[in-house]
């Protein structure tokens, strides 16, 4: 038997979603600080790739960062769902005995 309660079952998919929008909201407002104008790497020889690994470590951290976000909007659906479920089973069992013990 699972004894939880919808409501903190809910409250972990609140989490889920505001953990969502902090990733979202603080790479938002970092990526332009994230991407290197091609001056910082000088005139080496090894400049270019340097540029180039830069330009794919920033491409790749928004592949991964969006990966988790929508890991975590999955993870809320289901929870939220769960809560729901949960809650209606609740509500059904209140009905149940509710209609036994009438006269």
């Amino acid at each position: 038997m699972v004894d939880a309660q919808p409501r903190d079952v809910a409250q972990l998919a609140d989490a889920n979603l505001t953990a969502t929008k902090t990733i979202a909201d603080r790479y938002g407002d970092e990526r332009a600080d994230l991407s290197l104008p091609a001056s910082v790497f000088g005139t080496t020889p090894s400049a270019p790739r340097l540029g180039t690994g830069s330009e794919r470590a920033v491409s790749d951290l928004a592949q991964v960062l969006g990966r988790l976000m929508a890991a975590y909007e999955n993870d809320m659906d289901k929870l939220y769902q769960t809560a729901l479920a949960y809650q209606k089973e609740l509500d059904d069992a209140t009905n149940r005995a509710g209609t036994l013990t009438r006269p």
